[in-house]
């Protein structure tokens, strides 16, 4: 239970932590790389500059959490509940489908640039 905890430089590294308590809990420049967290309460927590690469939140509630600067990259926030979008599975399928179809074109557009870039650069050469 680390409810109303506040913890600094702390490093967790292949954790699973499960129907923990994290409500109210300040963690700062902390490291959780590669941890589990399944069935959590984050209600009113801080995250202020941490570290979470490749972590997985399984069905956490996160009412009032605060995200601040850190590394978020390569974690699983896509099966966390949401407020208002887990009860409304309409909704949450809108916003899935919006976010997904906006990285597409940002992949699209990348490749379209990158292609582009090339037929410029072997024309300029054959010149």
């Amino acid at each position: 239970d680390f409810q109303d905890c506040a913890l600094e430089n702390c490093r967790f590294a292949d954790c699973t932590f499960h129907l923990c308590e994290f409500g109210g809990s300040v963690l700062r420049r902390c490291e959780m790389t590669n941890c589990s967290f399944r069935l959590c309460s984050f209600f009113s927590a801080e995250f202020r500059d941490c570290k979470m690469l490749g972590s997985a939140f399984v069905e956490c509630s996160t009412i009032g959490l605060l995200l601040e600067g850190g590394n978020w990259s390569y974690t699983a926030l896509h099966r966390m509940r949401l407020p208002g979008l887990n009860s409304n599975a309409t909704l949450r399928k809108t916003v899935l489908w919006v976010l997904l179809l906006g990285g597409t074109a940002v992949c699209i557009t990348g490749v379209t640039l990158s292609v582009n870039y090339i037929i410029r650069k072997c024309c300029k050469k054959q010149r």
